[in-house]
């Protein structure tokens, strides 16, 4: 019932803010640019409880049309540029970009944003992309969600969990998910490698084939983009969300082993993209390293970019599925930047 009524008040205020009047006011008070974030684009959506993350070629095509009509898409290289040199910050201008490197950024994204001439960059895992390894979270949304046995065992952590209802899987799924997100690496890789050895190889392989979506690139693959001048920044070397769990040696580990493997292939590496990318997702010793190592790093902080604002903890807007959550998100942005404020400086106070 709850959330069937917060469904229905999030509907509303997406109206009200989407109307056309609203929007209009907005526009005058925006000072700022925005950086849009995907994951992936996918010709056809299987079982969205698996592919949450992607969106349909469709829905894709459609906020594309969007920002052209009422946007000047810019590179992330450009919008650094202007910041760099105190240039004006543009209200209508607005950077795309994609997390974590799956093939479909190639195979889809690349060739429809290359025939409008739009720019985007790619934020890759390089252990992701070396290995070919899925990222943790497809793993545990195939075991919890398309398992064909009632339950799910982790000596890891010594609990079984049943499955065999949409209600438990759900809460199995966010029980698991938060705890392979705030724990150290090595105990989320021991977790991630129960859930997996969970299941037969085949019935991975079957699952692997059928979500297609969820195959990252490989690096011929990232060659490919970084031919067509498709910028390439860091997203960790192992997807590694770096919390104030993790070890300061192995944060530092995580973002030098990626910056050196993507510049020792393409020349450079300016841009960082953290895994998660909340502000409680983000230690101070992360955040230290990366203004140490990176021109920009990107949160999933929603808000706009400043000539103010922290180049280390960049403000980006996520878009959704959804036509008229994409628009509120891009139109409601401003506002929310009196909350990316708060939690900026609560962060860099502690």
């Amino acid at each position: 019932m709850k959330s069937e009524l917060k469904k229905i008040i999030k509907k509303t205020i997406v109206k009200t803010f989407n109307h056309s009047f609203i929007q209009k006011k907005l526009n005058h008070v925006n000072t700022g640019s925005r950086i849009l974030f995907y994951h992936g684009i996918e010709s056809e959506i299987i079982n969205p409880r698996i592919q949450p993350i992607h969106l349909r070629f469709e829905s894709f095509q459609k906020q594309i049309k969007y920002l052209e009509q009422n946007f000047h898409i810019i590179s992330i290289d450009e919008l650094y540029n202007r910041i760099k040199n105190n240039y004006k910050i543009d209200s209508r201008s607005i950077v795309i970009t994609f997390d974590d490197g799956y093939k479909n950024n190639l195979e889809i994204v690349m060739p429809f944003l290359n025939s409008k001439k739009i720019p985007f960059s790619v934020f890759i895992s390089t252990n992701h992309i070396d290995s070919g390894k899925r990222f943790p979270t497809y793993i545990l949304r195939v075991a919890f969600f398309e398992n064909p046995n009632s339950i799910i065992e982790i000596p890891f952590l010594k609990k079984t969990y049943d499955i065999s209802s949409q209600i438990l899987q759900n809460y199995g799924y966010q029980e698991v998910s938060r705890l392979i997100k705030t724990f150290p690496q090595e105990k989320a890789d021991k977790i991630i490698e129960d859930i997996q050895n969970s299941l037969h190889l085949n019935y991975w392989q079957e699952m692997n084939d059928k979500y297609y979506s969820d195959q990252p690139m490989n690096w011929a693959d990232v060659d490919e983009l970084n031919k067509n001048n498709i910028t390439i920044g860091s997203h960790c070397h192992d997807h590694s969300i770096l919390h104030g769990n993790q070890m300061k040696s192995d944060v530092i580990n995580q973002l030098k082993t990626s910056k050196e493997i993507i510049e020792n292939r393409y020349g450079s590496c300016q841009f960082f993209c953290y895994p998660n990318g909340l502000f409680k997702d983000i230690s101070y010793d992360a955040y230290s390293e990366v203004k140490r190592q990176f021109s920009l790093g990107l949160t999933t902080a929603m808000g706009v970019v400043l000539k103010t604002t922290n180049k280390s903890l960049i403000p980006r807007i996520i878009a959704p599925e959804n036509f008229e959550e994409f628009k509120f998100n891009l139109n409601y942005s401003v506002i929310r930047n009196s909350f990316y404020k708060k939690e900026y400086l609560k962060f860099i106070n502690n």
